[in-house]
């Protein structure tokens, strides 16, 4: 009986077929070939003799380079624009340069962790050190994809023992305390400009700086008071230079309606009355750069007297307070667009040492 996945399937004239990679022709795309027989049997024997015969001619043939490049021409389906830039400049700058002419059946899974190792000790260009943990783990899952798809495609066995994920601290990111988010509040309740606008509304939706930035006044529902979000910023190379650009969200659970306090509902009316632009926080008939506006949130931090906290430090913030205020963590998850709860909790959620004191006094039932 034919399975799923196994390329083989029964013809109109009762012969049964099974294709199989053949070579790649100039255009890199994989070319299939097939074999026939009477019986399912008969034609699976006959696809395992191929893949035997192309192991062992191809061992000295398809290299790492060359099976990394057929990887993204197979997914690039399905992977957006920006996606594909930052792994091809994974490949380019890091992957081809240690592990890009071995042989791709010759690469063990150790040969793997020392390159990883290697990156994380060494790992810049410029010499100033290893790289950051959470980017040669996202070169881990890189490769380790590439080589599934080798081993899918019979071009090498699979690997033998585990790849290993690289350790390193994640940066941690605290929300601002209760004394910072009012002294803010206060300051942006003092100035009546867009950058004060976009704090506000990171502050109490939890929009990410991209989704900041690409908010429309189009997506913004004042009669029914809530807000849409379909879209972010992201940056590509186009014709060889980096560029923003907008596109939907990288997951379904990114485009999200927010439901909006009065509080930023009226705030909201005052700019729309004034608006120069299709963008809500921009001035122009384009979207304001993330990196531009980055500066200016720093900037009106040190105009406030605040610590240079990360914008993400606003979508942080929202979420803790969401949390002390007693909203459940599902409807919290929602609203920062997750599709786990279980990444509200280890991500954002944040508990302050004033709850944490709450918390352990409703313990001393042990002591009565």
């Amino acid at each position: 009986m034919a399975k799923r996945g196994d390329r083989i399937h029964k013809r109109i004239d009762g012969r049964w077929e099974g294709r199989y990679p053949s070579c790649v022709n100039e255009a890199g795309h994989v070319v299939y070939r097939s074999v026939y027989g009477h019986t399912y049997g008969e034609v699976k024997r006959k696809l395992s003799d191929v893949a035997q015969s192309q192991y062992t001619k191809g061992r000295s043939r398809r290299t790492l380079a060359d099976v990394a490049a057929l990887w993204l021409e197979h997914n690039r389906i399905h992977l957006k624009k920006s996606s594909q830039d930052k792994y091809e400049t994974m490949f380019r700058n890091h992957i081809i340069p240690m592990l890009g002419s071995k042989g791709i059946s010759d690469i063990t899974a150790t040969d793997i962790n020392v390159f990883l190792a290697e990156k994380m000790e060494n790992g810049r260009r410029d010499g100033g050190g290893g790289l950051a943990s959470s980017y040669v783990r996202t070169m881990m899952v890189l490769l380790q994809s590439v080589m599934q798809f080798a081993a899918q495609e019979q071009w090498c066995p699979p690997l033998r023992s585990a790849i290993e994920k690289p350790l390193g601290e994640k940066a941690e990111i605290r929300p601002f305390t209760r004394d910072e988010r009012a002294k803010l509040e206060r300051f942006l309740q003092s100035r009546e400009d867009l950058t004060a606008l976009g704090v506000f509304l990171s502050l109490y939706t939890g929009l990410r700086i991209g989704e900041v930035c690409a908010l429309q006044w189009d997506n913004i529902d004042m009669k029914e008071g809530f807000l849409s979000v379909t879209q972010t910023t992201v940056r590509v190379k186009e014709q060889g230079r980096c560029c923003w650009r907008l596109e939907s969200p990288k997951t379904s659970a990114s485009v999200r309606r927010i439901p909006l306090t009065p509080k930023m509902i009226a705030l909201l009316r005052r700019y729309y009355d004034t608006r120069t632009s299709p963008f809500v926080i921009s001035q122009t008939d384009t979207f304001v750069n993330p990196r531009t506006y980055d500066y200016r949130y720093h900037r009106l931090l040190q105009d406030c007297g605040l610590p240079a906290l990360k914008y993400h430090t606003l979508r942080h913030t929202f979420a803790s307070c969401a949390i002390e205020c007693g909203m459940d963590v599902k409807t919290l998850s929602e609203i920062l667009g997750h599709a786990d709860t279980a990444i509200t909790l280890r991500t954002y959620v944040h508990t302050s040492m004033e709850q944490k004191r709450a918390q352990m006094e409703k313990l001393k039932y042990l002591s009565a």
